[in-house]
């Protein structure tokens, strides 16, 4: 027989799959090692009716008109992000060393985050929360900035950087 420990778990921070997953994986082991140890036979009808309660309870969450339409957005957000990031990458590089120090003010914000797109959903929401916070706070830095550069370049302000 494997060993099998917790040493510490809080449950109660588990996201409904990922609590789901843990409880299956924990089946699956009762399950194969049920007819080794008696006290673990005794409660498996038990612990697989509750399985069957979650799983049905959870279905009804994958249902949820929400659920889609939340993924929906999860994926924008994911490109949205990838492109600021590309953008903020692709000026590293540019021509007008002010446009560079701006750029990589924004590498180092991003960077700081890291690829947000990859967080579990409600860490994904508290990270761009912050970061769109930060991004905010040096809104006008990058708008003086703007209106510098477009003065040296005579372009238009509302298309370079922030608006």
């Amino acid at each position: 027989m494997e060993k099998y420990r917790l040493v510490r778990l809080q449950v109660g921070k588990l996201q409904n799959e990922t609590f789901f997953q843990f409880m299956s994986e924990n089946r699956r082991y009762y399950s194969r090692y049920s007819a080794e140890i008696p006290e673990i036979a005794e409660f498996m009808p038990e612990f697989n009716d509750s399985m069957t309660v979650l799983d049905a309870a959870l279905e009804y969450i994958r249902k949820s008109p929400d659920t889609n339409r939340i993924a929906l957005l999860d994926v924008e957000f994911d490109k949205t992000f990838s492109g600021m990031d590309a953008f903020a990458k692709s000026h590293l590089n540019h021509f007008d060393a002010d446009v560079r120090a701006a750029a990589e003010n924004l590498n180092v914000i991003f960077h700081h985050y890291g690829n947000i797109g990859r967080l579990p959903y409600r860490e994904e929401l508290a990270a761009s929360h912050n970061l769109v916070e930060k991004l905010q706070s040096r809104r006008d830095y990058f708008r003086r900035l703007s209106r510098e550069i477009a003065a040296r370049h005579a372009v238009r302000t509302d298309s370079i950087w922030i608006p």
